[in-house]
């Protein structure tokens, strides 16, 4: 799903359909951007994916934010926030299942801020080394 990119131009992409899509998106990378473990990057990617798809088709939102944070050693960030209608019930369906799966399976954690009319924030914290994923295994 990468098509040999770095983490931080795949997920630009997916930033750039949002815009085409008339969201005014900003994309920030915080930190260095450093080479993760394949699982990690690929763990990663989709749970973006779906971030910035779930915008796109519930936020009814004009504006959003994505960041991709290297600035802990230890770990990598990705949050993708809007400034939608939010909900007032967090666990969301298949895709927000699928994230919390995924996240899982590369030793993070999810964490989504959300209420009526306060838009949507899903942050996802991911440990930067395999070795890292594999204590967590």
């Amino acid at each position: 799903p990468l098509d040999n990119q770095p983490l931080p131009q795949a997920i630009e992409s997916l930033v750039n359909q949002c815009r085409a899509a008339g969201i005014a998106t900003a994309f920030h990378v915080r930190g260095e951007r450093r080479d993760l473990a394949p699982p990690i990057d690929l763990g990663l990617y989709p749970v973006a994916q779906e971030g910035m798809t779930n915008m796109r088709k519930y936020a009814q939102t004009s504006s959003a934010e994505v960041t991709l944070d290297y600035r802990d050693e230890a770990q990598v960030g990705l949050t993708v926030q809007d400034s939608g209608v939010g909900t007032d019930d967090p666990s969301g369906g298949y895709g927000l299942i699928g994230v919390r799966e995924r996240v899982q399976l590369i030793g993070g954690r999810v964490q989504i801020d959300t209420a009526p009319g306060e838009g949507f924030c899903l942050q996802v914290w991911a440990p930067s080394e395999l070795s890292r994923l594999n204590n967590h295994a």
